[in-house]
């Protein structure tokens, strides 16, 4: 009788083989498995399991959601548009005032073409361009361009800011102040603090 030596596994070579009988298995299986509960599981060629779950649903909303948002914060914006400005033609002043600011005053020429009431600043503008009126040509025996002509646009007339009452009525720094142009004149230093401090809707009262 032939005596047979005993067979010694070391701990690599059970690894192997678990690993052996572990992919056997696996190979044994269908290529695929039905979707059990709300996961799919599916036997890939490689070997691989690929485990898919379906999509959540989209969460809908209330039709109320604006409810849930919370309070927007105030802006500084918000309290800039409780300001307003105040012109004394006879004075020549221009006082800016703001909640829970002192008060600013300026100098001004101011257009006698100005007239009394409540306006609201409605555009501001940096470089601006003046639009010139028929009677600055006519005053100088120029031909009037036609409405809406690139030579009636005026660069350097209101200065490097201004801000608009209307399409008529600016303040400004422009280096002269006439009734030409109207609405009022401020220096330069003067009207880049204005600028900066109004907004588009801040009131304008002119008394």
């Amino acid at each position: 009788m032939v005596p047979v030596a005993p067979v010694r596994f070391t701990c690599c070579r059970v690894c192997a083989i678990l690993l052996a009988v572990t992919l056997g298995g696996c190979a044994l299986l269908p290529a695929s498995k039905p979707a059990t509960s709300k996961t799919a599981r599916e036997w890939l060629a490689d070997g691989s399991l690929a485990i898919s779950r379906p999509i959540p649903p989209i969460n809908t909303y209330p039709s109320d959601r604006a409810s849930m948002r919370p309070e927007p914060i105030p802006s500084h914006d918000a309290a800039i548009t409780q300001a307003t400005i105040s012109i004394s033609r006879s004075a020549g002043t221009v006082t800016f005032s703001a909640p829970d600011s002192s008060p600013l005053s300026f100098h001004a020429h101011v257009a006698s073409s100005l007239r009394a009431g409540k306006y609201t600043v409605s555009l501001k503008q940096t470089n601006p361009l003046w639009y010139a009126p028929p009677s600055y040509f006519q005053q100088r025996e120029m031909r009037v361009p036609a409405e809406g002509s690139r030579d009636r646009f005026k660069r350097g007339a209101l200065g490097n800011q201004a801000l608009f009452l209307n399409d008529q009525t600016p303040l400004h720094s422009g280096p002269v102040g006439t009734n030409e142009i109207g609405g009022l004149r401020l220096n330069p230093s003067d009207m880049a603090q204005l600028f900066e401090l109004a907004q588009v809707g801040t009131v304008v009262e002119v008394r």
